[in-house]
């Protein structure tokens, strides 16, 4: 019993010390501020988790991408009146949200009298990100024609209005439809401007 007294005695003593109040007030503070600093922390992590899950949720997988697919396709003023088959194949950088630029290359063919080749750069945009994304696209660049045994070559440029659809597969579907027009530079310039019309299914990846 003495010796309970004495200590607390001696806790009062020492608490009645100047020094000793400051040193207690400076650890409460310390400890204070140490918690702020998790909390802070904490919140901070939590802000940053939530803003990386809703990129991941609306926007898309990678900056860089292929496009791929194949499409009907009809050949148009060449006098060819078979149906007519579209094989393409794109690589593509996103540069910001909702617009990406690539290369692209194609192939229409009927596999008797007429087949068409391309290379050209695209503009692809997609408005904005949901269930069913609408998408356009712009392209220009070299290409060449075949038909009736006379070759044509020049610039082809086109355009192309579809939808991806992100969530239906496990996999990224693309359905468009796309207009291409030959400008003649070379070759037979007797031909009429050659005009193709494709439908077309695909994939990302």
């Amino acid at each position: 019993m003495k010796k309970t007294v004495l200590v607390v005695i001696l806790i009062l003593s020492f608490y009645r010390l100047p020094y000793a109040r400051e040193l207690l007030t400076d650890t409460l503070i310390s400890c204070g501020d140490f918690i702020d600093s998790l909390r802070k922390e904490n919140g901070n992590g939590e802000r940053e988790d939530f803003l990386a899950k809703e990129q991941k949720l609306t926007g898309p997988p990678n900056p860089r991408y292929f496009v791929t697919g194949f499409g009907t396709a009809y050949f148009d003023n060449i006098g060819t009146g078979q149906l007519s088959y579209d094989f393409f194949l794109g690589r593509f950088w996103q540069l910001r949200d909702g617009f990406s630029i690539g290369i692209s290359g194609e192939i229409l063919t009927e596999f008797e009298d007429a087949i068409l080749f391309d290379a050209t750069a695209k503009a692809l945009y997609y408005p904005f990100y949901t269930f069913i994304m609408p998408f356009g696209s712009f392209s220009l660049g070299p290409g060449y024609l075949r038909a009736h045994r006379e070759n044509s070559y020049g610039l082809l440029g086109g355009v192309e209005l579809g939808a991806i659809f992100s969530s239906v597969f496990p996999f990224i579907l693309m359905v468009s439809g796309r207009l291409d027009l030959l400008i003649e530079l070379g070759g037979n310039r007797g031909l009429p401007l050659p005009l193709v019309y494709s439908l077309r299914i695909g994939t990302a990846f």
